[in-house]
């Protein structure tokens, strides 16, 4: 199967993924890497449809498959930290998302889940300093403002919080919640978003032009 063909396979998926056709779209998935199991973006997005399923067990070895064949991709990164935090091995979920970060320090979304991750374990000086990461390239969006202040108000930082929750009013509300890549669940579909940074990296499968 040429590198055309998977590419113009992988979008069929993505769409019927999009559409809440998890089944039909993993079932894709594992036929392209029956034809090519080198397609790191096939294994990411068998990744994502299995832990929408809760299958967390195989999504986890989906993602790793994902990282070692292209172990310079931020968002596989966040695929499988997102995995780990639903398994609730927050420690490995954390390395997963610093990982990302490593390799794109703009990337908002592996901020923001960092964030989250610390602040479930109740390290809230390192969720604080995550989340405000999250703000520098997203200023904009409530949702990370939201967590912000409550991770303030958490650590007895009141006037901070108070500014926190003045600047998320001031937002568009919900963008982040919207972005299945940031849901409130791991239940809610990341499709879209995963399939929208992936392909925004011009990588070679979703995209056939850009920078590698």
């Amino acid at each position: 199967m040429l590198r055309a063909e998977i590419g113009a396979i992988l979008k069929e998926a993505i769409r019927l993924h999009e559409t809440g056709a998890v089944t039909r779209a993993e079932q894709i998935y594992r036929e392209v890497l029956a034809a090519d199991s080198g397609a790191a973006d096939a294994w990411n997005m068998l990744a994502v449809a299995l832990c929408q399923q809760n299958r967390l067990d195989p999504a986890a070895e989906a993602a790793d498959r994902a990282t070692a064949l292209r172990p310079k991709i931020a968002p596989y990164w966040l695929t499988r930290g997102n995995i780990a935090a639903a398994r609730r091995l927050e420690r490995e979920a954390q390395a997963s998302f610093r990982r990302a970060v490593e390799i794109n320090p703009g990337f908002t979304e592996a901020h923001y889940w960092l964030g989250r991750s610390y602040q479930r374990e109740g390290k809230l000086t390192d969720a604080i300093a995550a989340y405000r990461a999250a703000l520098r390239s997203a200023p904009e969006v409530a949702e990370i403002h939201y967590h912000l202040a409550r991770a303030l108000l958490w650590a007895e930082r009141w006037h901070e919080a108070l500014r926190s929750i003045s600047a998320g009013i001031h937002t568009r509300p919900g963008r982040l919640a919207r972005s299945p890549g940031v849901s409130r669940s791991l239940q809610i579909p990341r499709v879209r978003f995963a399939a929208r940074i992936l392909a925004r990296r011009g990588h070679p499968f979703l995209q056939t032009t850009g920078r590698r």
